[in-house]
C-alpha cells in the first residue's frame, strides 16, 4: 500500500501546476497515459506473481526484498494512475475529477468482493477491463496508444489460461494444481512423492510426513484420559487424522475457514488418510475457527494446527482472546495442544522472543497449567500440569489404547520429556525480560516475522541491498527537505500531507481489527476499501458544496482536521468493544467507520484544490504512503492499535500547529 500511494503521489506532482501545456495537449496526454495504464495493469499482475521466484519456495520476504519489490514492481502503473490524474486535472474540474475517482473504486471493490472474488481469474479479468477502458478513453487522443494497449490486452487475455499455469516461486517443486480462491491463492506441488500445500504462497503443511503427523497429534490426545470429543483446527489437520483416530475418540470435528482449502488438501491425501476422512466420526467444517469457538463447546481435546503467527491473520490464533474463547469451549480437563517453532538444542533469540509472547498470552488464561516438549518443532499443552507428562504412565497409556506409531513410540517417550531439556526450555524462555503479552489488538508476536527479517541481513547481498536502499532513500530525504517549499508550496498542502497520514493510520488500524473479528479480510478487503471510497466520494460532494473563499476553506480544513484527531482517540478508547462484535455486526460497523473515515479525508480535497489540484493530491498521497509504512511495518507489531491511533491524533495536531502561509 505504501509503494501504491507513493508511486502514485510522485505521478501527479510530475503533472503539477506551471506547465506550459495547453489544455488539448493535457488531455491528448492523459489519453495516452490511461492508455498505457491499461496495458500495464496485467503485466503489473504477473509482475508481481513473478517476483514470488526471487525468494526460496514457501518462504517469507526477507527485508531487502520486501521493500524493494513492491517498490519496483508497482512504479508503472502507479505512476500512470497519478500522472492521469493529474492531468485531468488541467482540463476538468479537480473536485468532480476527485468524486468520479472515488466512485470508480467504490464500483471496483463492489464488484471484486461480491462478484470476482475466487470466481474469476485476476489475470483475464485485468486484461478485458483494460481493453474496455481503453476503448473508452479512445476520444481523449493517442489512438496509436490505445492500439498498442489493446495487442497487450487481448493477447493476455486470450492465454491467460496457459499463462496463468505457469507460477514460478516452488523451487524444484512441481505444481500440481493451483487456484485463485476467496481468501487466498491455493497451489499442491509435489516432489519425491511428498506434497506441500501452499497458501499465498507459504508452505502450510507437507504430506504425507509421518514423524510430524504423529507428534502433532500424539502428545495432546496421550495426555488426556478419555479424548473423545476432539477439535482440529486448520487444513494441516487433514493428514494426520488417521493417527487421532487411534485414540478412543467419539468424534474429530476439523475446522477451517476455507472449503476450498479443505476440498484441494482432501483431494490429494495418500490412501491412509482419505480412508480416516470417510470415518463417521470424522467432521469437516468450512467456518472461521474462533467463530466456531464462541458457538459451540465440550471439547476433551483442541489441536491447534496453525505453524506460527508470521503475520496478522496468523497471530489471531496465537493472542489472549483466541486462548480465552479455547478455555470456554474446553470440557471439564480439556487439553489445547499446539505447536511453535523451536530446534533439538538451540533457540534463537528472534524464535525465542515470539515463542515466549505467546507463552505470556497463554498464561493469562491457563495460568500455570501447561507443560512443554521439546522438539523441532516445541509442543505446548494448555491445561496440562508437568507431572502429567511421565514417561511411564504416557507409555502405559500408549499400549492400553494400542496405537501403532512408527517414530513417536514408547522407547523414545523418556528422550522427548527429559526434565533436564524440558527445564533448560522453560528457563530459557522464562528468562526473557519485558516480554509483552499478544493480544488482538496488540500483535506482538508478529514483531517476530520482522525481526527475521532482519536476521537476513546477515547475508552480504542482502546487506548490500539494504546499504543500498538505505542510501537512496537518504538521499531521496535530501532532496525532499531541499524541495520542501515546492512539494508543500502551500498550507493547504502540509495541511493535507498530515490529514491523509491521519487517515491511513486509522484505516490500516480499522482493517487490522476487521480481520482480528472476522478472520477474512483477503477478499472482503474490497468491500471495505468500497465503503472507504464511498465516503472520499460523499466527502468530495461536501467538499465541493462548502467552499468558498480561501480563508474559508482553511477554516474548515482547520475543523476537519480537529475532528479527525477526535475520532482517532474516539477509536482508541472504543477498539475493545469493536473486538467483541460478532463477525456479521462487525461487517457493518468497520463499513460504518471507513466510510465515516473516507467522509473525512475526502471533503479535505476540494477545500484544498485552489493551493494546486496536482500537488495537493500527491501531498494527500504522499501523507497516506508515509502512514501506511510506519503504522502496518511498526507501530502495530510494535506497539499495538492504540497507540497507532494516538499517532493519527497526533498527525492532525500537528497539521494545526502548521504556519499559515499564502502559496
Amino acid at each position: 500500500m505504501a509503494s501504491w500511494l507513493f508511486w502514485t503521489g510522485l505521478g501527479s506532482f510530475s503533472q503539477r501546476s506551471g506547465s506550459s501545456e495547453r489544455p488539448s495537449e493535457a488531455r491528448a496526454g492523459c489519453g495516452v497515459k490511461i492508455a498505457f495504464l491499461c496495458a500495464t495493469a496485467p503485466l503489473t499482475l504477473l509482475a508481481v506473481r513473478w517476483s514470488k521466484a526471487l525468494t526460496p519456495a514457501g518462504t517469507v520476504p526477507g527485508l531487502f526484498e520486501a521493500m524493494v519489490i513492491p517498490m519496483l514492481v508497482l512504479a508503472p502503473f502507479c505512476w500512470l494512475c497519478g500522472a492521469g490524474f493529474g492531468s485531468l486535472a488541467r482540463v476538468a474540474p479537480p473536485a468532480r475529477l476527485y468524486l468520479w475517482e472515488c466512485l470508480g473504486a467504490l464500483a471496483g471493490g463492489a464488484f471484486a468482493t461480491f462478484a470476482a472474488a475466487g470466481s474469476i481469474p485476476a489475470l483475464p479479468l485485468l486484461c478485458v477491463c483494460g481493453a474496455g477502458v481503453s476503448l473508452l478513453a479512445v476520444r481523449l487522443g493517442g489512438a496509436w496508444a490505445h492500439a498498442a494497449a489493446l495487442l497487450v490486452c487481448v493477447p493476455l487475455a486470450l492465454a491467460s489460461d496457459r499463462i496463468d499455469a505457469v507460477r514460478p516461486g516452488f523451487g524444484g517443486l512441481r505444481l500440481v494444481e493451483q487456484k485463485e480462491g476467496r481468501y487466498g491463492h491455493l497451489a499442491m506441488a509435489e516432489a519425491g512423492g511428498a506434497k506441500t500445500f501452499f497458501f499465498n504462497g507459504v508452505a502450510v503443511t507437507t504430506f504425507p510426513d509421518r514423524a510430524a503427523e504423529e507428534e502433532a497429534g500424539l502428545w495432546p490426545l496421550l495426555s488426556h484420559p478419555d479424548p473423545g470429543k476432539v477439535l482440529a483446527l486448520g487444513v494441516s489437520a487433514l493428514p494426520g487424522l488417521a493417527e487421532a483416530l487411534e485414540h478412543p475418540v467419539s468424534e474429530v470435528v476439523v475446522v477451517e475457514a476455507d472449503a476450498e482449502a479443505l476440498d484441494m488438501v482432501r483431494r490429494h491425501l495418500d490412501a491412509d488418510a482419505r480412508r480416516a476422512l470417510d470415518d463417521p466420526r470424522v467432521k469437516l467444517v468450512a467456518d472461521d475457527p474462533r467463530a466456531f469457538l464462541r458457538k459451540e463447546g465440550g471439547f476433551d481435546v483442541v489441536l491447534h494446527m496453525g505453524s506460527e503467527p508470521l503475520n496478522a491473520a496468523a497471530n489471531r490464533l496465537f493472542t489472549k482472546e483466541f486462548f480465552s474463547e479455547v478455555r470456554s469451549s474446553l470440557a471439564r480437563g480439556g487439553v489445547l495442544g499446539f505447536s511453535l517453532p523451536s530446534s533439538e538444542n538451540y533457540l534463537s533469540p528472534e524464535t525465542a522472543f515470539a515463542n515466549a509472547s505467546v507463552l505470556r498470552s497463554l498464561a493469562e488464561v491457563f495460568g500455570s497449567e501447561r507443560a512443554l516438549v521439546p522438539g523441532s518443532r516445541m509442543m505446548v499443552l494448555a491445561g496440562v500440569s508437568q507431572d502429567r507428562l511421565d514417561p511411564g504412565r504416557l507409555g502405559a497409556v500408549y499400549r492400553r489404547r494400542r496405537i501403532k506409531n512408527t517414530t513417536l513410540v514408547p522407547p523414545a517417550f523418556a528422550y522427548h520429556l527429559m526434565p533436564e531439556r524440558r527445564a533448560a526450555l522453560e528457563q530459557r524462555l522464562s528468562g526473557l525480560a519485558g516480554t509483552a503479552v499478544n493480544q488482538d489488538l496488540r500483535p506482538v508476536a508478529c514483531f517476530h516475522a520482522w525481526k527475521l527479517w532482519l536476521v537476513r541481513v546477515v547475508s552480504p547481498a542482502h546487506l548490500l541491498g539494504l546499504i543500498a536502499v538505505a542510501g537512496l532513500g537518504l538521499w531521496g530525504l535530501v532532496r525532499l527537505w531541499k524541495s520542501r517549499r515546492s512539494v508543500f508550496a502551500s498550507w493547504e498542502s502540509g495541511a493535507v500531507f498530515c490529514l491523509g497520514l491521519s487517515g491511513i493510520c486509522a484505516e490500516v488500524v480499522l482493517l487490522l481489527a476487521f480481520q482480528s473479528v472476522c478472520g477474512a479480510l483477503y477478499w472482503k478487503v474490497g468491500l471495505l476499501m468500497a465503503s472507504f471510497m464511498g465516503g472520499l466520494a460523499a466527502g468530495a460532494v461536501a467538499g465541493a458544496r462548502s467552499a468558498g473563499t480561501r480563508e474559508r476553506s482553511a477554516v474548515l480544513l482547520r475543523v476537519l482536521l480537529a475532528v479527525l484527531g477526535a475520532a482517532a482517540a474516539g477509536l482508541g478508547a472504543g477498539l475493545t468493544g469493536l473486538a467483541g462484535l460478532a463477525p456479521g455486526a462487525a461487517e457493518l460497523v468497520f463499513c460504518g467507520l471507513l466510510a465515516g473515515l473516507g467522509l473525512l479525508v475526502g471533503w479535505a480535497y476540494p477545500l484544498a484544490c485552489p493551493a494546486g489540484p496536482a500537488e495537493v493530491y500527491a501531498a494527500d498521497l504522499w501523507g497516506s504512503s508515509l502512514g501506511a509504512f510506519l503504522t502496518g511495518a511498526f507501530l502495530v507489531p510494535l506497539a499495538g492499535m492504540r497507540a497507532s491511533l494516538a499517532l493519527a491524533g497526533c498527525a492532525a495536531a500537528a497539521a494545526l500547529l502548521w504556519p499559515r502561509r499564502s502559496r
